[in-house]
């Protein structure tokens, strides 16, 4: 029979077991709901799975910079290159979903891989969360001055010439870039081959060398070579001229309607990112896209600044995904 003691003892250690069962299971729980209310507590990551000086970086460093401010914490750029987007979009889809890690990419990039890469070990649709939308900057269609051609109907002209040899340096496999190439075939009739690099430096080498005829790539990194007259610009993918290039003509007003493509700049974050950091953020990001100053330096890359909803974002990303998904089936391609 226990002593009084022995049970005192007893019912002792029973309230520290219970009390220790209690502890354990608040950790595992993680931070209760309204610790998004207090966000950001830390710096915050957006990781662009490109590498340093293309458009997204610097778009991801102009917005970073602004956004540091606004919210009183430090953003970093962290480049995390790789299988067209693909490697630093997987990371952040397998990133904690506590708001302090995010994707800032090529949205159609983004929506597109599902179709072109079979392997993805992520699903953007379902495993990352829209949350802005920064920019829009159209490509740019150019060609070696030695073909002699400076408007899009004498390039599809020539193209379907006997003698024609026309070879199409595609940044990557499967990048919008290429998919663009793909799409304006299509619509003209146009004939060349496709020629695949691993990046943009080294197909614009090749067309300045002459190894190739043509390519489609971003403004920033192609306008010293047009104005140098290393290349011949015959058309900006945006529905009108814009006002870096007033002199090259649309491809909508060359005849492709319909073409407005490009590189949209957002932001998503790993699913389950509590909406209300989601909600503060697009909130943040879309005031800081009215400032002159940050619309000034968007126009300096050829971008406009393109403030959103998340819903929009989720639309845009969506009609993207039909879109090239159409262009891949129709050209029979099979990555």
């Amino acid at each position: 029979m226990r002593t009084l003691n022995q049970l005192s003892i007893l019912s002792k250690l029973t309230i520290i077991k219970f009390t220790t069962l209690i502890l354990l299971c608040m950790a595992t729980m993680g931070p209760p709901a309204h610790a998004s209310e207090h966000w950001p507590q830390r710096p915050i990551t957006f990781v662009v799975p490109y590498p340093p000086g293309g458009t997204s970086d610097i778009v991801a460093r102009i917005v970073a910079n602004r956004l540091s401010e606004t919210i009183k914490q430090s953003v970093v750029v962290e480049n995390r290159p790789g299988a067209n987007g693909n490697i630093g979009a997987n990371i952040v889809a397998k990133s904690k979903p506590d708001g302090y890690t995010f994707l800032l990419c090529d949205v159609s990039a983004l929506a597109v891989s599902p179709t072109v890469y079979k392997s993805l070990t992520f699903n953007p649709e379902t495993d990352l969360t829209s949350v802005a939308m920064l920019s829009f900057s159209p490509f740019l269609l150019v060609t070696n001055p030695a073909l002699h051609v400076s408007t899009l109907r004498a390039l599809v002209e020539k193209s379907k010439g006997t003698n024609a040899d026309f070879n199409f340096a595609a940044t990557s496999i499967g990048s919008i870039s290429h998919l663009t190439g793909l799409e304006i075939k299509q619509k003209t009739g146009a004939i060349w081959q496709d020629v695949f690099y691993k990046g943009g430096s080294e197909a614009i080498s090749d067309t300045i060398a002459g190894h190739t005829q043509l390519l489609i790539a971003g403004i920033p990194v192609l306008a010293p070579h047009i104005q140098s007259g290393k290349l011949t610009a015959l058309g900006v993918t945006s529905a009108s001229r814009i006002e870096l290039m007033p002199n090259v003509p649309s491809l909508e007003e060359s005849g492709i309607k319909g073409l407005e493509v490009g590189a949209w700049q957002g932001i998503f974050g790993p699913r389950q990112t509590p909406n209300e950091v989601v909600s503060k953020l697009n909130s943040e990001i879309n005031n800081i896209l009215q400032l002159p100053d940050v619309q000034n330096k968007f126009k300096e890359l050829g971008a406009d600044t393109k403030p959103m909803s998340v819903e929009q974002v989720n639309t845009l990303f969506r009609d993207e995904a039909k879109r090239w998904s159409s262009v891949i089936k129709n050209a029979n391609l099979k990555f």
